[in-house]
């Protein structure tokens, strides 16, 4: 995170993050659920293996359903909706992804992280 917030702020020029929010807790404490996904799918690595890429996946993608609330973007319901889309659809072999699911996962965190800011250098002006 910290290595993170530097990029933003220095390479992006991003805002500094509003330290007064009351929801800036609910961020930290949605990272438990997280955790809880990256044990199961830990757990699961020896069972079944090629379940364990799809359910991190799910995972990270119900994560993001909190952030709609921490930043007042509806768009983070989107962003979690395809992630859960894509693991959901890996989990149950609806897909034969031709790459490796945290790949397709990657490639579409990367596509909304592009319209993010994109949309946020659009509507404000630089100082």
């Amino acid at each position: 995170m910290p290595v993170a917030l530097l990029i933003a702020r220095v390479m992006l020029r991003a805002p500094r993050p509003f330290s007064e929010n009351p929801l800036d807790r609910l961020g930290l404490e949605s990272t438990v659920f997280l955790f809880a996904g990256l044990l199961i799918a830990y757990t699961l690595l020896h069972l079944n293996p090629a379940a364990v890429f799809p359910i991190m996946v799910v995972t990270i993608g119900a994560r993001y359903f909190t952030f709609r609330t921490i930043y007042g973007d509806a768009v983070y319901w989107y962003l979690g909706v395809a992630l859960i889309a894509v693991g959901t659809s890996a989990l149950l072999r609806f897909v034969a992804w031709p790459i490796n699911v945290a790949v397709v996962a990657g490639l579409v965190e990367i596509g909304f992280a592009v319209l993010f800011f994109v949309r946020r250098n659009k509507f404000e002006p630089r100082s």
